[in-house]
């Protein structure tokens, strides 16, 4: 009996879901395994630490952030009955994947769709033999063997799918591994690798650099993704050919961008104490140059900010923003100054000269005080042009003065001057802190700040850790426990939390504090760093 499109489209799903998971927490494999990738893939991920994914999938632990809305019990249960083979058995799992996996993008088919190359070297070859008859005795398959270069392949339709998607699945044995595709294109190109007639990526330099400077920076990594960006580009010149005019169209601005892209990193590191992550990738050619002679002003943002903000988002801002306009290709460029054009002709707001001419160093945001009924929100942005800055607030104060009800008062504290609007749930204040504009329902705080008599923000130890690595460019801070508390005291004002909320925020509980921050470094090269620390 063949499977219906029904079940067969339920097995895709929940084999799609499996791939993702693996490729998100899994680890580095055996570097035999890479070796068969061709060196113009796209996209390549290798993993080993099966067995630790395979055990937090069937914890209680991922039960409880999904908020039960997976259940992997319940899966294994519905892929056991319709292939008659329990393929989610965690022991199955472990030993079919305890030499590593790597999953890779080796291009699009003639209808865009992607070509897939799994490559696996179980010690028992059983096991994936197992799985296959498994599926071919329970759907009535019948697979079909081929030579290519002397090397058997063996292809198994997967049903009579409408659209553009695969029609089979492919696999061979290349020496150990196993090779399999979503189609047997891939699985030619992993023979021609193999052969010598076909680069590898293992040997391209490209991918050689950035796994060195991944492992510089996390040692062992048990996680690295590799993402041909360069590609991309080339890619899309060839989609063009195949799309509607109206999406051809949108592509171009896209593309100046894209064919600028260089190949980026990723790698990973997870254990009781939290996760990081890792990204680098090189500058485009004609920015080093910008990057190299750059210059970054200070985050003075941590001087105004309290110690006890909870929410932080800041970035620097090295260039003018006519400079970074510059920076644009020139349709990207052009796109921007007409979008900016028509909001001036449809709503008489010029934004470059009212807000975008006069930023300046540094803009972020912050959410702090947790103590009071609402916690206490700033805006900072520096500028170049007082006057223009000056202009800026003014509009803002009389767009929020109506808003809040209110009229702004002239108000000093510590000596220095600014207008407030005295809403009693939401007073704001506006003024010039230091060289800084800012917009803040707690702006005495900040001026506390300023003159020393509250903490500020560049005293939290992870914030001042990560402004102590080279050529920070931008922060996202996020302090999880007290964020949480809010909630639920917000919500318990409201009426409570449902209980598949509270799952979930319970499971979130186990996390302390989110930190992402950028950089560049001088060599060339752009990175980021995304820290989840772990209660304790």
């Amino acid at each position: 009996m063949i499977l219906s499109k029904e079940l067969m489209k339920k097995r895709i799903s929940v084999l799609g879901i499996a791939v993702l998971l693996l490729l998100v927490f899994a680890g580095i494999s055996y570097g035999a395994l890479v070796d068969v990738v061709p060196d113009d893939a796209l996209l390549v991920v290798e993993s080993s630490n099966i067995a630790n994914l395979v055990d937090f999938l069937y914890s209680d632990q991922f039960s409880s952030m999904m908020g039960g809305s997976v259940d992997i019990n319940k899966q294994r249960e519905e892929v056991n009955n319709t292939l008659g083979f329990d393929a989610l058995d965690p022991e199955f799992l472990k030993k079919l994947f305890e030499n590593g996996i790597v999953v890779s993008l080796t291009g699009l088919s003639e209808t865009a769709f992607p070509e897939i190359l799994i490559v696996l070297s179980p010690k028992n070859k059983l096991s994936f033999l197992n799985f296959i008859k498994a599926l071919e005795k329970k759907t009535g398959l019948k697979e079909e063997v081929t030579s290519y270069k002397g090397v058997n392949i063996t292809k198994l339709p997967i049903g009579d799918l409408s659209g553009d998607g695969p029609k089979e699945i492919a696999w061979s044995m290349i020496g150990e591994n196993i090779v399999l595709g979503i189609s047997i294109v891939p699985v030619k190109e992993a023979i021609e690798v193999s052969k010598g007639e076909k680069g590898s990526i293992s040997k391209s330099a490209n991918y050689i650099n950035l796994k060195n400077r991944v492992s510089a920076k996390l040692g062992n990594a048990p996680f690295f993704l590799y993402f041909a960006m360069d590609k991309i580009g080339p890619i899309v010149e060839e989609l063009k050919a195949k799309l509607p005019k109206e999406a051809v169209n949108s592509l171009e601005n896209s593309l100046a961008i894209f064919k600028m892209m260089k190949p980026g990193a990723l790698g990973g590191t997870s254990d009781e104490n939290g996760t990081k992550l890792y990204f680098t990738s090189e500058i485009p050619d004609n920015y080093k140059k910008i990057y190299a002679d750059m210059t970054l002003p200070k985050f003075a943002s941590m001087n105004l900010f309290p110690k006890n903000t909870f929410i932080f988002l800041g970035g620097l801002m090295p260039l003018s923003w006519e400079d970074m306009k510059n920076m644009l290709p020139p349709a990207s460029k052009k796109a921007v100054e007409d979008s900016f054009a028509q909001l001036k002709n449809q709503m008489g707001l010029d934004i470059e000269q009212m807000f975008l001419n006069w930023l300046d160093k540094e803009f972020a945001i912050g959410v702090f005080d947790p103590t009071g009924m609402l916690p206490k929100l700033g805006l900072l942005l520096g500028y170049k042009d007082k006057t223009a800055a000056q202009n800026a607030l003014n509009m803002i104060v009389g767009m929020v003065g109506p808003s809040l009800g209110g009229q702004p008062q002239d108000k000093t504290y510590e000596g220095l001057s600014y207008k407030a609007i005295e809403n009693p749930m939401f007073p704001l204040g506006f003024g010039f802190i230091g060289d800084r504009l800012v917009v803040a329902s707690g702006i005495e705080n900040m001026i506390d700040v300023l003159k020393g008599n509250v903490v500020g923000l560049g005293k939290n130890e992870t914030i001042g850790r990560v402004v102590s690595h080279p050529n920070v460019t931008s922060i996202l801070y996020i302090d999880i426990a007290t964020s949480l508390s809010i909630i639920e005291r917000l919500a318990g004002m409201g009426g409570g939390l449902d209980e598949d909320t509270k799952k979930i925020l319970n499971a979130i509980k186990k996390v302390k504090d989110i930190i992402l921050w950028s950089g560049y470094e001088k060599d060339g090269y752009t990175y980021s760093w995304l820290e989840i620390e772990n209660a304790k």
